[in-house]
């Protein structure tokens, strides 16, 4: 009896020993996984007005989400390089005056202006920030132009500043 309880014994021991390297694998794989970001499924209420999301049909929500899912990795880009242009004392300094001026009643170009002043940008940062600034916008032009493209014509009109 002892002999069987002693075989038994080793066997679970080799049988545990043996799946160590698999267990490792499945935890370095997992460790991999969790390093990783996948990109948020894009929120097609965040990309058009309420009052357009509710009338959206699903294959107009599966082409609006499609059309974010490609300038997607475009614009994450450009905010990468955006907040590579000024260093992060200055971003906090930018974020607290534009936070002072719009308590203080400014709004619009008036409260920007005070917060790049704020700032304290070189002539090239303020260049390169314009830029970047400027190419994304012209992304977000182009991906609202298409998303306009999958919507009926009512629901186009509901789009502010568009007529169409």
């Amino acid at each position: 009896m002892k002999r069987q309880l002693r075989n038994l014994g080793v066997l679970a021991l080799i049988v545990s020993l043996s799946a160590l390297p698999a267990l490792a694998d499945q935890a370095k794989k997992k460790g991999k996984k969790a390093g990783k970001k996948k990109p948020a499924a894009v929120a097609v209420e965040k990309l058009v007005p309420k009052s357009v999301a509710e009338t959206l049909t699903d294959e107009q929500k599966e082409k609006i989400r499609a059309i974010a899912k490609d300038y997607q990795p475009k614009l994450a880009e450009l905010r990468k390089k955006l907040a590579g242009a000024i260093t992060p004392q200055q971003r906090k300094a930018r974020a607290e005056a534009l936070k002072k001026a719009r308590a203080e009643g400014k709004k619009g170009k008036e409260a920007l202006k005070a917060a790049e002043e704020a700032a304290g940008l070189t002539e090239d940062q303020k260049k390169q920030v314009a830029e970047i600034q400027k190419q994304i916008a012209e992304l977000t032009r182009e991906m609202r132009a298409k998303i306009a493209e999958v919507l009926t014509p009512e629901q186009r009109a509901k789009l502010p500043g568009r007529k169409r």
